[in-house]
């Protein structure tokens, strides 16, 4: 399945994310909105005036450099990881990088949720962490992976040997296990800030926004809970 690589930046009309209320928190000192989560009309319309009073053409899309001029200047930043243990996500990892950004790049290790600890103190560098954006694959919505790459299609001896790694990857029935090493971070981000999937690997008859919103809620919310 193609993976829809515009997913990592566009923002869908009536969407409703913790990144469309990052995006209303960022406009709301220039124009008046509602922080409510919600892409409908007001937020768009502030979205293009935001990017006309920066010289952009008011296209509505929440481009890269949209974020970049949203963010320049308000202490807060966004990191992104990316599971290496799939090489074929570096695909991603470069159209990261031609966005601007710096991702960490995790993969064939255990503890990976340790690593991203370290890396993601190291990339926020004083900063307050307004998104933790998490690329890897979702094992059919169970899982959010860290650094195992693409369980979905390992043997059944393979899967039991990988499934033991819970410092690899997040997943409902192991939270708590891994809840205490997330909390550490829980002073770099911002009160509003939250972690979260960027893609994730889904069944040909899921698209990856249905995936998301349908199947990883119950995993995100209580992750992003955790990470303040």
């Amino acid at each position: 399945m193609e993976r829809n690589r515009e997913y990592m930046f566009t923002l869908h009309y009536f969407e409703h994310s913790p990144r469309v209320t990052l995006l209303q928190i960022l406009l709301k000192d220039e124009y008046p909105l509602r922080i409510d989560g919600i892409f409908g009309p007001k937020t768009l319309a502030a979205l293009k005036a935001f990017q006309q009073s920066r010289g952009k053409f008011p296209s509505g899309n929440a481009t890269p450099d949209t974020w970049n001029d949203l963010l320049l200047g308000t202490g807060l930043v966004v990191v992104s990881s990316v599971d290496m243990g799939d090489p074929t996500l570096e695909v991603d990892v470069q159209a990261l990088k031609a966005a601007g950004d710096r991702p960490i790049e995790l993969g064939g290790m255990c503890n990976g949720l340790d690593a991203l600890i370290d890396a993601v103190r190291a990339r926020a560098a004083g900063k307050s962490i307004a998104a933790l954006r998490l690329d890897g694959h979702g094992n059919l919505g169970r899982w959010l992976t860290v650094s195992v790459g693409d369980v979905v299609d390992l043997t059944k001896s393979e899967y039991t040997l990988v499934a033991k790694e819970y410092y690899s990857y997040v997943d409902a029935e192991q939270f708590s296990t891994v809840a205490p090493l997330l909390g550490q971070l829980s002073h770099q981000f911002a009160g509003f800030g939250f972690a979260g999937p960027v893609v994730a690997s889904v069944p040909e008859y899921l698209s990856p926004e249905r995936n998301l919103r349908e199947q990883f809620e119950p995993l995100v919310l209580p992750l992003a809970s955790s990470l303040g």
